[in-house]
């Protein structure tokens, strides 16, 4: 849990409200960007820069994206999913698969990783903050040590070593650009 402290601090440095998470739950590596509005616009453009992020390392095999019912992600609309899958994800070779009502045990990763987020980032990083610049800087380094230096315990490795146990890939999948959607 933050401080009211720390979200003083957050707020005065303009530092977008809302941080977008993806985790390949296999390895738990792990991608994030930010923005300041939940929008479906802002979810797709997640997904889709994630989707062509990876596919620029040479990731060919179909990528499923899993996420609740949120708005964000494409609500709950069986149509607008299905439009989605066929239109959008198919011929990028991904699939966008939403989560059960009354499954929230799904989103464990993401949401156990928000807490990992607050205690060893936001915690002691925000304030030492000079800018949003900083900031930016800041948690891209955070990720880039989140996936390939921080020992994870279940795994009992880095998530970075898990994943070049699957295959071999270039460290710098493990910097994904942490960005403002918006922008």
């Amino acid at each position: 849990m933050l401080s009211a402290q720390t979200l003083r601090w957050a707020k005065r440095l303009n530092i977008p409200p809302y941080q977008w998470t993806a985790i390949d739950v296999k390895t738990r590596l792990r991608f994030i960007s930010y923005s300041y509005e939940k929008t479906f616009t802002n979810g797709l453009l997640f997904m889709l820069t994630l989707i062509y992020f990876l596919r620029s390392f040479g990731v060919e095999h179909k990528i499923t994206l899993q996420t609740d019912n949120g708005e964000e992600f494409g609500g709950k609309s069986v149509d607008k999913l299905e439009y989605l899958n066929k239109k959008v994800f198919a011929p990028l070779q991904a699939e966008l698969l939403h989560i059960h009502k009354g499954k929230k045990e799904y989103q464990a990763f993401v949401e156990r990783s928000h807490q990992t987020d607050d205690n060893e980032f936001y915690v002691p990083q925000i304030e030492r903050c000079a800018d949003l610049k900083e900031f930016y800087f800041r948690a891209l380094r955070w990720e880039f040590m989140y996936n390939t230096k921080r020992h994870h315990s279940t795994l009992g490795m880095t998530l970075f070593r898990k994943l070049t146990m699957e295959r071999k890939i270039s460290k710098l999948v493990a910097l994904f650009p942490v960005m403002q959607l918006e922008n």
